[in-house]
């Protein structure tokens, strides 16, 4: 995968953690679970062993993890 499709596309995954997780009132926690979120996300974006039909999987797990909704909508 191209290296500036992967970081666009970890950018946009970072901006929609952020809004999702940014509903909560708990600041530090929210940001605390932002940022091990997200540095879970790009770990798995940039490895380049794993495929991407398996990295949107992986996501999604992570997603769940921090009970972020996933749905077609966020595709």
């Amino acid at each position: 995968m191209d290296e500036t499709y992967k970081r666009l596309l970890c950018q946009e995954i970072g901006k929609y953690v952020l809004e999702a997780i940014g509903e909560s009132s708990f600041e530090k926690e929210i940001e605390s679970n932002a940022i091990c979120a997200l540095q879970k996300i790009q770990e798995i974006m940039l490895d380049d062993e794993i495929s991407a039909g398996y990295k949107v999987l992986k996501i999604e797990d992570i997603l769940l993890d921090y009970n972020l909704q996933v749905s077609p909508i966020n595709d």
